[in-house]
């Protein structure tokens, strides 16, 4: 087998993706950016831009700061944030790490969900009222 025919093999370590930090990387250093000018650029400190090229993303409090932090380097660099995102939430599936949506349960509220919060917030309204004529018949 030849190297060209080992390379072009399913698996080849050509098919697997950059992972985020790495497209983040390749894109600053292109732009000429050192990561102490990206953190400027950013409001961050060096060392969160460090973690985000390494793929350190267990490191910010929650994903959903990583996700606020992607999409403004996207936007400093003139990335492609929606294909920047799937490179991301793809990096999460493959290393098994909490829930890329981290952003809530990534489902929105059905008609039942938002009934049932209706009905509860009815419930201690009334609940609260109650108590207030209570207190205040308890005084007369």
């Amino acid at each position: 087998m030849t190297e060209t025919e080992r390379d072009n093999l399913p698996g080849s370590i050509d098919d697997v993706p950059p992972s985020p930090g790495e497209v983040l990387s390749t894109a600053r250093e292109a732009a000429g950016l050192s990561q102490a000018r990206m953190a400027t650029e950013l409001g961050l400190t060096e060392s969160s831009v460090r973690d985000m090229e390494e793929n350190h993303f267990e490191k910010f409090a929650a994903g959903i700061y990583v996700r606020g932090y992607l999409r403004n380097y996207c936007k400093v660099l003139g990335l492609d944030e929606v294909e920047l995102m799937g490179i991301y939430d793809q990096y999460c599936i493959d290393k098994g790490l909490a829930e890329p949506q981290s952003s809530g349960s990534g489902k929105a509220m059905t008609a039942e969900d938002r009934h049932l919060l209706l009905v509860g917030i009815v419930i201690g309204s009334v609940a609260i009222g109650a108590i207030g004529l209570l207190i205040w018949l308890a005084n007369l």
